[in-house]
């Protein structure tokens, strides 16, 4: 009996090993563009990664700590083409022509910071560009990712310079990279704005439009707060369940939130090895127990027997 069951047992561990863990200890991370900006003619610089312990202070840029150097300074910075999955980091390039490429760095956020992509091989980014203006040098278009797998593209359907009205969510990054993903009608966000998914809630950098550039262009964003949504669908209808201001800051800068463990592993010049995964202890416990009563069941069966 004992034997027999063992395949359930097996297939238990499997199953609920596949389910991925809420993250525990997480922390807003901030990577600062340098100011005054340099011209995205010659790249546009950052100089570090800063870490907060909420969002609010994220956006405000207040109450951080642990700066990290941040290295392989491209061309467009380290904005909207970056996201964390909860497991891994990536990094979309954009092509002159389709397809485009999409970097993953591992669960390594070291290898993100200094752009490592020579120790990787993009694979081609097959989902075309959603909106009316998806030309790369100037395109409307933001992706980012929650810490539950999904990844999301941030585009407008209709032109105008400054806001978004519709959201594809992708799965996975498979689906991502098929081209798999479902369109979603939202109210309208500024282009400027960035987006974090976080253990099931969402925030949104709340930004606003310096002067005009060349051409009529809206040249810079600058963040004066962040919300906070309980779900996909309170970001999809605009309802927030918080509002923090005091923002600050530029709204090219890179924001994400990523786990405590993947920092402790870097120093101030970014040095370090590999974070090893954080697991949710209560989630573990569930599975312990889970094991335990099926044991302790076929137990007693194997007794009366």
């Amino acid at each position: 009996m004992f034997r027999a069951a063992m395949p359930a047992i097996v297939a238990v561990l499997v199953l609920t090993s596949v389910v991925r863990a809420e993250i525990v200890n997480p922390l807003f991370v901030r990577g600062n563009r340098l100011n005054p900006p340099v011209s995205y003619a010659s790249g546009v610089k950052y100089d570090t990664l800063t870490a907060f312990n909420s969002a609010a202070d994220m956006a405000a840029f207040a109450n951080g700590f642990g700066s990290y150097r941040m290295g392989g300074n491209r061309q467009w910075g380290w904005d909207r083409w970056k996201f964390f999955d909860g497991t891994n980091y990536y990094r979309v390039q954009w092509q002159d022509a389709s397809p485009w490429k999409l970097y993953n760095y591992g669960s390594s956020i070291y290898r993100l910071l200094n752009d490592s992509t020579n120790l990787l091989d993009p694979q081609d980014f097959a989902a075309t560009p959603r909106g009316v203006d998806v030309d790369p040098a100037d395109s409307m278009i933001n992706f980012f990712a929650d810490t539950d797998g999904a990844i999301y593209q941030v585009w407008m359907s209709e032109w105008d310079p400054e806001f978004t009205n519709k959201v594809t969510k992708f799965d996975s990054i498979a689906d991502l990279l098929a081209g798999t993903g479902t369109d979603f009608d939202s109210v309208e966000y500024r282009w400027g704005d960035n987006f974090i998914g976080l253990n099931g809630k969402f925030y949104r950098t709340n930004s606003e439009p310096e002067p005009e550039g060349q051409g009529g262009r809206i040249a810079e964003f600058s963040v004066f707060g962040i919300a906070e949504y309980d779900s996909f669908a309170d970001l999809l209808a605009g309802t927030s369940s918080a509002v923090y201001g005091g923002g600050d800051g530029l709204a090219w800068d890179l924001f994400m939130a990523v786990p405590k463990a993947h920092l402790t592993h870097l120093s101030s010049s970014v040095g370090g090895t590999p974070p090893v995964p954080e697991i949710d202890p209560a989630g573990m416990g569930s599975v312990l127990a889970l094991v335990g009563g099926v044991l302790g069941l076929l137990e007693r069966r194997r007794t009366r027997a």
